[in-house]
């Protein structure tokens, strides 16, 4: 009994990533662009109509490098959470977002008003940077290691 009390504190307590940042801010950016070597959706509907859409898959990237530091608000977890609105539809009303926001709070027991550690569209820093290209498991949304996404350009050196 006194196991399961330890095991049921230990799973509401919440966590934090205590690693202090590095040197540098953190830029962020979004790149929405279309893979066209490959189709995505069929050139008519479920219903047999003509789709006047983009035919091709499009690709949502997401980009953190190191940045020039700023006195612009950082990134909410919110605002990766509205990602899944660009995701595979390039043109998502504000109220979609917003419902993905809602909806992705559930799913990921997060708090989306948590505030990150980049800066959306921030400069970036003068000098010539290693890359790293992250791609998420199966399924899985972009963002899905934002805080590993945002302490590499942080510690980042040549």
């Amino acid at each position: 009994m006194l196991a399961s009390a330890m095991f049921v504190q230990a799973a509401t307590t919440p966590f934090t990533f205590a690693i202090q940042p590095g040197p540098h801010a953190v830029g962020f950016r979004v790149v929405l662009q279309y893979d066209f070597s490959r189709t995505y959706r069929g050139a008519v509907d479920v219903a047999g109509r003509l789709y006047r859409g983009e035919v091709a898959r499009p690709v949502q990237t997401l980009i953190w490098y190191p940045a020039r530091k700023s006195a612009r608000p950082t990134v909410r977890f919110g605002d990766y959470l509205a990602l899944f609105a660009t995701e595979e539809n390039f043109s998502p009303t504000p109220d979609a977002s917003v419902s993905l926001v809602r909806q992705g709070e559930k799913d990921f027991d997060a708090d989306p008003s948590s505030s990150m550690w980049a800066v959306r569209d921030a400069m970036e820093e003068h000098g010539a940077w290693p890359v790293v290209i992250y791609a998420p498991s199966f399924t899985a949304p972009a963002f899905e290691n934002a805080d590993l996404c945002e302490y590499w350009p942080a510690k980042a050196t040549l």
